[in-house]
């Protein structure tokens, strides 16, 4: 993605967020999931929001009527307004993005993805989550993914933090460590 769009998406999600009250937080990042579902599945409907042939009142029209059934809030659709009236509709997910990253920064929460070889149970991911929390000193949300080429063990991303606990990382510093001294 351009530079340049990704800064664009983020003074929108700035300014989303800004508006936004913090009970709405979880429901706006629900209810932009569904309409990123939308844009994916209807890819026409952004292009009809590019239209130049067409009114732009008649655009955003159709693009509420098509929101406002499924119980979008009101402020949400006034971004998406905002967004077709400037021609910017594509950086929809790019926004939500940010606006997801701002909503954790705001809440105290991150989302951390652990990843092991095999699945893990609920009381190893309370433990971990547990351990997280009071590592980061915020609430921690597990994305658990499996890893097949860990051999045992786990690594632990949050933000740009990595956490090494898994065998191909204690051999990976072993080598190293070997190949200095050698």
């Amino acid at each position: 993605m351009e530079l340049n769009k990704s800064k664009i998406a983020k003074r929108y999600a700035s300014s989303f967020i800004d508006v936004a009250e913090s009970k709405q937080y979880k429901t706006l990042l629900a209810q932009m999931e569904s309409v990123r579902e939308i844009l994916k599945l209807n890819p026409d409907l952004i292009k009809f929001s590019h239209n130049p042939l067409i009114d732009i009142d008649e655009r955003i029209k159709l693009i509420e009527d098509t929101l406002k059934p499924l119980g979008i809030e009101a402020i949400l659709i006034g971004l998406i307004d905002i967004l077709a009236r400037n021609g910017r509709l594509g950086l929809f997910d790019t926004i939500m993005f940010f606006f997801a990253k701002m909503v954790q920064d705001r809440v105290n929460e991150s989302v951390a993805q652990v990843y092991s070889v095999k699945e893990l149970d609920e009381p190893a991911k309370k433990r971990i989550a547990e351990c997280l929390e009071q590592f980061f000193k915020k609430k921690i949300i597990l994305d658990c993914k499996l890893d097949s080429s860990l051999m045992g063990g786990l690594r632990v991303q949050v933000g740009n933090k990595i956490i090494d606990y898994s065998i191909q990382g204690e051999l990976q510093r072993i080598n190293s460590v070997l190949k200095e001294e050698g």
